[in-house]
């Protein structure tokens, strides 16, 4: 699994689960564009790693390592795998389209292109549910979100970023 709904395990206080309970099939349909789902940071990051290392889910952690005045490692963050989910055939195919949102996708996909590297990404928008019911409605009641992996080639950093009712701009 992508770990979606659950504790990542990551050395930080208070991780919370997130949300995935559907009971009807259309609440799995409307969790595509984001409702009726909750996804911290960390599970997203997680969740991306199975792109960078062809369809396993790796675990995250905060550092590297950790070494003592004695230049003894005290800690060693290494390389947990949680699941293999998809083939590499899938993550080639996903990794395609990603490129495609940043290099041929709509000019404000076009934004996240970078001059000094190569970049896959994946845009997001959900909406926000309204403490009355249903979903605010304004230009910008939405959390805006990007994921990006670099280099392309050879896939070295994952990078989440996500503001909530952020004026864009748009109309």
């Amino acid at each position: 699994s992508l770990g979606f709904g659950k504790k990542t395990g990551i050395e930080l206080a208070n991780e919370v689960n997130g949300k995935i309970n559907f009971q009807y099939k259309s609440e799995l349909a409307t969790a595509a564009f984001g409702q009726g789902i909750t996804v911290t940071p960390i599970q997203m990051l997680q969740a991306l790693t199975a792109l960078t290392n062809d369809g396993t889910v790796l675990k995250p952690y905060i550092v590297d390592k950790i070494v003592n005045d004695n230049n003894e490692v005290v800690y060693d963050g290494t390389r947990t795998e949680v699941a293999k989910v998809y083939s590499k055939e899938t993550m080639d195919y996903m990794k395609k389209l990603m490129h495609n949102v940043v290099y041929d996708g709509l000019d404000s996909s076009k934004v996240w292109k970078p001059s000094k590297t190569t970049i896959i990404g994946k845009t997001g928008t959900a909406q926000i549910a309204s403490p009355k019911g249903g979903y605010l409605t304004g230009n910008n009641d939405y959390v805006r979100s990007f994921a990006g992996i670099f280099p392309e080639e050879e896939p070295q950093y994952i990078v989440y970023i996500a503001a909530q009712q952020i004026n864009t701009g748009a109309s």
